[in-house]
């Protein structure tokens, strides 16, 4: 199993723990197209994973990776201060704080130090919400050594 299945299927396993989601996939540019037709049930969880900077340490390779989790949230009312549907905005809000804990510090069989570094003001469309948000953690070829441990976004040679 290569790294980017391994790290999709264990942060995917967290967030549908987390979440109670409907659906989870990878990020293809779904939320795109989403004016047009409404392509998966809600709540949805989708992922998107970049590319690994690699480098060398104890024989090892290893590197940071950033991936991109959207939350996509149905809509129910009017949101505007005042509205009924106000307090259904905050709740929405919410899951934000979700993901953060299900997410920070977690650690997987190849990655380690899921950290956020960024997240997006909430982009309410027409019928739905994206929520999201970006993450960082090491990422190691293979699996970890007895020779090399995994500790928050570095990697050390165990003495």
């Amino acid at each position: 199993m290569n790294y980017q299945h391994a790290i999709y299927r264990d942060v995917a396993q967290l967030l549908n723990e987390a979440l109670e989601v409907r659906w989870t996939d990878l990020d293809r540019g779904q939320t795109q197209r989403m004016s047009q037709e409404h392509p998966m049930p809600m709540p949805a969880v989708l992922i998107g994973l970049g590319d690994v900077q690699w480098r060398t340490a104890t024989g090892k390779q290893y590197g940071d990776m950033e991936l991109e989790v959207s939350v996509l949230l149905e809509r129910g009312q009017e949101t505007y201060v005042g509205a009924e549907g106000a307090a259904e905005a905050l709740g929405l809000l919410e899951w934000q704080d979700r993901v953060y804990e299900a997410l920070e510090e977690q650690h997987g069989g190849c990655w380690s130090g899921m950290a956020r570094t960024w997240t997006m003001k909430a982009d309410w469309q027409a019928r739905h919400v994206v929520l999201r948000s970006r993450w960082r953690c090491t990422v190691v070829q293979g699996r970890p050594g007895k020779d090399v441990a995994l500790t928050g976004v570095e990697v050390e040679r165990k003495r």
